[in-house]
C-alpha cells in the first residue's frame, strides 16, 4: 500500500472504504481505478485539507458517479472522471483516454477537454505536483 499520508497536512478524512465497497463502486462506473488512488481511498474515503499548500476537497468513492454527473464531466470532457475539487473551480480527474491513466486538472465552468492539464501519471505525482503548485 502507497503511503500518501506525507502529503496531507490539516487534513479531514473520512474512514476508509472497504474493498468490498471499491470493487462495487469501479464495477458501477465500468473502470479500474489507479492503485495509489484505491490505496488512500482504503485510508480515508475522500476529504478535505491541504496537500502542501493547495486546499483540496476529494469526494467519497461512492460519490464518484453522482458527482461527475452533476457536472456532466461525460458531455464536456469524455474520458474524465473527476473525483474532486480544489474547492473553486478546478476539478481534479483520471484522463483515461490513453492506455495509461494519468491525474489530471480541469476547470469546473468552461469544462473541455482543450482545457485539462496534465498533474501526474501516478496519485503520488499528482499530489506532489499539486503540493507545490502554489
Amino acid at each position: 500500500m502507497a503511503d500518501v499520508s506525507k502529503w496531507f497536512r490539516n487534513w479531514h478524512g473520512n474512514p476508509g472504504a472497504t474493498s468490498d465497497v471499491m470493487e462495487i463502486e469501479q464495477a458501477r462506473l465500468g473502470l479500474a481505478l489507479p492503485g495509489e488512488y484505491l490505496d488512500f481511498v482504503m485510508q480515508s474515503n475522500g476529504g478535505m485539507g491541504f496537500v502542501g499548500d493547495a486546499y483540496v476537497d476529494f469526494w467519497r468513492i461512492d460519490e464518484l458517479r453522482q458527482f461527475n454527473a452533476e457536472c456532466e464531466s461525460h458531455i464536456y470532457a469524455p474520458g474524465i472522471l473527476l473525483f474532486g475539487t480544489n474547492g473553486g473551480n478546478d476539478g481534479y480527474g483520471f484522463d483515461f483516454r490513453q492506455p495509461v491513466v494519468h491525474c489530471v486538472r480541469i476547470p469546473l465552468i468552461g469544462m473541455a477537454l482543450d482545457m485539462i492539464e496534465p498533474l501526474g501519471e501516478t496519485f503520488g505525482a499528482f499530489l506532489s505536483n499539486i503540493s507545490s503548485d502554489q
